[in-house]
Parts: C-alpha cells; structure tokens; sequence
C-alpha cells in the first residue's frame, strides 16, 4: 500500500501507545508489531533527511557568548522548506497488515485518523 510520508510521521504516537499496549489479542498484537516494524525504517529516513538538508542549508555563526551555533538563515528557510515540503508528500510503499478498528480500544477519534492508513473494517 502506499502511503504518504506525512501521514506515517503524523501516526507516529499513535503506533507508539498502541504498541505499549497489552489490551489486544494476539493477532492484533502481531499486526501492529508488523507495522511498526514496516514504518520504522521510514522515520530513521526521514530524519536522516532532516539532518542532511539542515547540514546543507546552515550557516555557522556565533552567538552573543562567543559560542559557535548552526542555524538555517531566514533567506534560505523557503528553499529548505520547499524541499522539506516534497519529501513529506511523497508516498512510501509499505507493506501493510490491516486491523479491524474495531479490535483497538482506547483510541481517540484523532487518534484513529492518524493510523487510518492501516484500518480496514471487516
């Protein structure tokens, strides 16, 4: 299936709380292990993308005690944002297990949203 990144990162807590979860049977348990195995490698990506647009885009400057700080300066905000931009909205393929919304209890309406990409009512 293929999702898009900013709908991955923006699930983040929501896999995080339900994988601290021991309310779910074993099934729901393994798929939601699953998931968050597939998702992983994706935010360990995503940050290194982060990191490597910040290394392009910062300057080294000093601050008022003499310390040396990197920054992006406001000039280059938009390029680095317009870049940002497109690697959040690009999709990922991601080998999904589905799970039954109704198998998660103790979930949020928001926070049902966030996982969407990986409920499907059976």
């Amino acid at each position: 299936m293929k999702v898009k990144l900013i709908d991955l990162l923006n699930s983040k807590l929501v896999l995080k709380k339900i994988g601290e979860s021991k309310d779910y049977d074993g099934v729901t348990c393994y798929k939601i292990s699953r998931n968050i195995d597939m998702a992983n490698p994706e935010f360990v990506r995503f940050e290194k993308h982060q990191a490597e647009l910040f290394e392009k885009y910062a300057e080294s400057t000093k601050d008022e005690s003499g310390e040396e700080i990197k920054r992006i300066p406001d000039e280059k905000t938009g390029d680095a944002d317009k870049e940002l931009f497109e690697i959040v909205e690009s999709e990922i393929e991601l080998d999904i297990m589905y799970i039954n919304p109704e198998k998660l209890t103790g979930l949020s309406p928001l926070e049902m949203m966030a996982i969407y990409w990986m409920l499907k009512l059976e």
